[in-house]
């Protein structure tokens, strides 16, 4: 999943989009996505196993992203500030 990442110039894959039936996901944040991120610092690979969330701030937050699954395709997506 690493190499498909880096392959792809991806901040996050999961599982399911590799063919594995799992709950995990891993991400990394290169130095370089920062920019383009709002509020998100780099961040060394990370790796998430059955994860859950709590959201802390409900406040919304909107920003681009896209799916490595779906290529070229970007949309706005709303997300929580703080979870």
């Amino acid at each position: 999943m690493g190499y498909t990442l880096d392959k792809t110039n991806g901040v996050g894959l999961a599982a399911p989009q590799v063919g594995l039936n799992l709950n995990l996901f891993i991400t990394r944040i290169p130095e370089s996505c920062t920019a383009l991120y709002q509020h998100c610092k780099e961040s060394p690979l990370k790796v998430w196993i059955n994860q859950k969330y709590k959201i802390i701030n409900s406040d919304e937050l909107f920003g681009i992203e896209s799916c490595l699954s779906i290529p070229k395709y970007v949309g706005i997506v709303s997300r929580p500030t703080e979870i």
